[in-house]
């Protein structure tokens, strides 16, 4: 090993200052950890030297470049066609006498037709923000010489496959500046594989440990493709805060000498946990010994368990890991005493609110809006009379409504009396209010802002739209909500009549249905874009593949997907957007 060591070609697995060029994210991290101590299986890896020796001497890179430059970024078919190009040159392609001698040699050397695991390890993987997980293959179980080197092979042509490909220039990494190295190791024939994640990847406690461990070798686990058992720890005790048992039916196994195989598990295997306590307090201590390993950030390892014995296959940063869960929050309300509660407009807010839209939006817009209410109905008092105002307000970034209500002694009367009065007007005005007030109003005022110029308006102008704006959505909620509150009591007297006249056999929603309404118009439009797109092949891969903020962009640049990019501008242009949550930082 120490002679081909020197020309990197093929270094060990315990070799001293690999860099990431040379044997790949994986093979650097497995490095790492092997010369702490770590258990991981011993073997060597085929530096990306060795890769781009075979892509000379086979003459592929010319290929490959004309290959990748007739894809288009976002198509799904062009790339797979460029994809099959290029495996195409891979599988046609031949390793050099010497190259393969070379890895003929180090295999013998690990023993005689020893079982191992050929795993890809690409120089653009298993970083911080990138992980390419499954983007590669590896192969578990491979005997012999020959089938060494046809895997290695199948490796290298890995770096080419259509995910692989797609996930490289969604992330923007430059395609002719990767290369892959090939780790070979002792196929550890595991009674019990599985994941462990030194921070908790759901929600993002660095306080907890998740372990996720099912029977047999790691394939499925990886994949998702079984349930697995899943333990939280506690990072400092590793005591066992949870455990869900998976269903497991399945395990991987390897397949005699070559491969693997799938085989189901007993009723009696899949009900019973894969691992003990013991084995759980192993993991974690190795999974935190990894952590600290690499400057403490939160990681993502593979492991197996053979005979009770545990090895570390993999470890790298855990990418998309949520911020940490504050700690000691209080949730004491703005003002001593009052009472909150999640209803009304707050119930359409259901994230902590940008700074910008609870000043503008709560403070301002609302308050503002409320008067206007009043005044719209001719009350005569003020609605503080009753209410504690603001009425909204935020706690930890949340909203609420305040319930602090007043009872204003012998004027309660005169309120109830205007109430009475009031209410049949509101009843007969609402759609007429709504229709030729609120909804004109709030149009003009986008139409107003929409006209503006944000590259060179100044900063005073701009936050003198997003002022209006706020204010004009505002009135517009108490516009609609004056509806909204009338549909639920027409609708909740319509139930109950049909509750009693078809005794529960038909509900108010399934009689509305059946008539005409914006809801429905908009559902049979929205159906209709749907069909256009899943008539032409290449527009589904392009609206399945493409994110959400980008997709109309790419249908305009695509000569089939212009005419679906315009109906669904028309579309929205007709019905609006529907949102998550009201805060415009969100839209």
């Amino acid at each position: 090993m120490d002679k081909v060591l020197a020309n990197s070609l093929i270094v060990s697995i315990a070799s001293v200052n690999i860099s990431l060029e040379l044997v790949g994210g994986k093979g650097k991290s497995l490095a790492k950890m092997a010369l702490a101590g770590l258990p991981v299986p011993s073997g060597f890896i085929l530096t990306t030297t060795i890769y781009r020796d075979f892509v000379t001497a086979n003459n592929l890179q010319l290929g490959i470049i004309s290959a990748l430059a007739a894809s288009a970024d976002t198509d799904t078919n062009s790339i797979e066609a460029s994809s099959v190009k290029i495996q195409s040159l891979f599988a046609a392609a031949r390793i050099p006498q010497d190259l393969s001698t070379s890895i003929g040699q180090a295999y013998a050397d690990m023993g005689e037709d020893l079982s191992v695991a050929v795993r890809s390890s690409a120089t653009a993987e298993d970083l911080p923000d990138t992980s390419f997980a499954g983007q590669h293959d590896t192969f578990l179980n491979v005997r012999g010489r020959d089938a060494l080197l046809e895997a290695v092979q199948l490796c290298w042509a890995s770096l080419w496959s259509a995910r692989a490909i797609a996930y490289r220039q969604q992330m923007e990494f430059d395609h002719q500046a990767v290369a892959m190295a090939v780790i070979i190791q002792v196929m550890v024939q595991a009674d019990v594989s599985g994941i462990t994640f030194t921070a908790n990847p759901a929600t993002g406690d660095r306080n907890e440990i998740v372990i996720n461990a099912s029977f047999g070798l790691g394939e499925l686990i990886v994949s998702g493709q079984v349930t697995p058992d899943t333990f939280v720890l506690h990072k400092a005790s590793f005591e066992v805060k949870e455990t869900v048992a998976g269903t497991k039916e399945e395990m991987t196994i390897s397949d005699g000498d070559q491969g693997t195989a799938i085989q189901a598990l007993s009723d009696a295997k899949r009900t019973e946990l894969s691992l003990d306590a013991d084995l759980l307090a192993e993991l974690a201590s190795l999974s935190l010994k990894a952590e600290q390993l690499f400057a403490g950030v939160p990681q993502d390892i593979e492991w197996a368990v053979l005979n009770g014995q545990c090895y570390l296959l993999q470890s790298r940063p855990i990418t998309g890991l949520p911020a940490a869960p504050l700690t000691d929050i209080r949730w004491d309300p703005p003002y001593k005493g009052s009472k909150l509660i999640r209803r009304q407009v707050v119930e359409n807010m259901p994230d902590p609110l940008s700074p910008l839209f609870e000043e503008l939006y709560l403070q301002v817009g609302l308050e503002h809006s409320l008067d206007k209410l009043m005044a719209t109905w001719d009350a005569p008092f003020d609605i503080a009379e009753m209410v504690v105002r603001p009425i909204f307000v935020t706690v930890n970034g949340y909203a609420y409504c305040r319930a602090d209500y007043r009872f204003p002694g012998r004027r309660i009367f005169k309120i109830i009396r205007w109430y009475f009065r009031a209410v049949p007007a509101m009843l007969r005005d609402v759609i007429p209010q709504w229709r030729d007030d609120g909804l004109p109003n709030y149009l003009e005022s986008i139409e107003q802002w929409k006209t503006v110029d944000i590259n060179s308006a100044t900063d005073a102008h701009l936050l003198s739209g997003v002022h209006a704006l706020a204010v004009a959505d505002a009135d517009y909620w108490f516009s609609v909500s004056m509806i909204m509150g009338m549909a639920k009591i027409t609708d909740g007297a319509l139930h109950a009549f049909l509750s009693v006249l078809v005794k529960g056999q038909l509900i108010s929603g399934m009689f509305l249905r059946g008539f005409p309404s914006k809801t429905l118009e908009a559902q049979v439009e929205l159906e209709a874009i749907r069909s256009q797109i899943l008539t032409v092949a290449p527009l589904r891969d392009l609206v399945i593949t493409t994110p959400a903020a980008d997709l109309l962009e790419k249908l305009k640049q695509n000569a089939v997907g212009l005419a679906v990019a315009e109906n669904i501008e028309q579309y929205l242009e007709k019905y609006g957007h529907q949102v998550y949550t009201l805060d415009f930082i969100q839209a």
